[in-house]
């Protein structure tokens, strides 16, 4: 009889664990590929960005957690790595930018794009490509390394005055302060040959083979490659916060803190979870999506 009561009590225990664990509102929602998991007891995550197949989160003190798949060493984050304010994840590398404007990178396929160039200081923002690396300092100049099969780490000459940056497959992108982009590498697909008239624009995103542009009246315009209908925006979308360009989808955060995605949708990766709100940042790349809620 005792041990019944035992094992009852066992259960109920367990059961209420089980309970209390579904419970617990994660503060990141992957979907798409794979790897659509969320470690457990993560939180504090003030910065999110995913690569093809691992993921990193930036916690509000300045370090670094990453999970999915570690082959090529993209989630073998450097031992001691502190006072890290940026992330970005390239398809197999990471980036993180840290607090004194130096540029820490790690995994990758080859050397190239986690060794830094010598003497890079002074940058406020960085971005991670399939195979190639930006960092944008703070005079507004950009610097390049990695792959450059393309020129797509050949900074255009006297390029000045820019206040962010995207590197996409193999094209990268620059939003200058009056509002006009630039783009070099590849071009195959027109993914740099930026609309005629585009201004007023206020944030970038570089996909695969096709680019993003959000403007001040929260309407995103897309160019490139349209094989898939990654850049067919759908019909009525507005007020627009935030935007990110993957291989072949696109995502769109509303001001409501909702998300609406379109393009290619093998893996269900612009099937956004039901229920998914209050969302403050999102992240697309290959055939993954993610999400930070607020």
């Amino acid at each position: 009889m005792i041990l019944y009561y035992i094992i009852g009590i066992v259960l109920l225990i367990t059961i209420i664990s089980i309970v209390i664990i579904l419970s617990i509102k994660k503060p990141v929602v992957i979907w798409g590929k794979k790897y659509n998991y969320v470690p457990f007891g993560l939180k504090n995550i003030k910065e999110i960005s995913t690569g093809c197949e691992h993921f990193l989160a930036l916690k509000e003190d300045g370090t670094v957690v990453g999970w999915g798949d570690n082959f090529y060493k993209q989630l073998t984050i450097p031992t001691g790595l502190t006072n890290v304010k940026a992330i970005s994840a390239g398809n197999y590398h990471s980036l993180a930018l840290k607090e004194d404007g130096t540029v820490i990178g790690w995994g990758g396929y080859n050397d190239k794009n986690k060794i830094i160039p010598p003497g890079l200081t002074n940058v406020k923002a960085i971005s991670a490509g399939s195979y190639h690396s930006l960092a944008l300092k703070e005079d507004g100049t950009v610097v390049g390394w990695g792959n450059n099969n393309f020129k797509e780490i050949n900074i255009l000459p006297g390029l000045t005055n820019v206040k962010a940056i995207s590197a996409g497959g193999y094209h990268s992108l620059a939003l200058k302060e009056d509002g006009t982009v630039v783009g070099w590498g590849w071009d195959r697909n027109g993914q740099i040959t930026i609309p005629p008239g585009l201004r007023n624009v206020k944030a970038i995103s570089a996909g695969d083979y096709y680019s993003l542009a959000l403007t001040e009246d929260g309407t995103v315009v897309g160019w490139g490659d349209n094989s898939n209908n990654q850049i067919t925006i759908p019909t009525g979308l507005k007020n627009v916060k935030a935007i990110s360009a993957g291989g072949y989808h696109s995502l769109a955060l509303i001001e409501d803190g909702t998300v609406v995605g379109w393009g290619r949708n093998d893996d269900s990766k612009i099937t956004i979870p039901t229920g998914l709100k209050n969302v403050k940042a999102i992240s697309a790349k290959c055939a993954n999506s993610m999400a930070l809620l607020k």
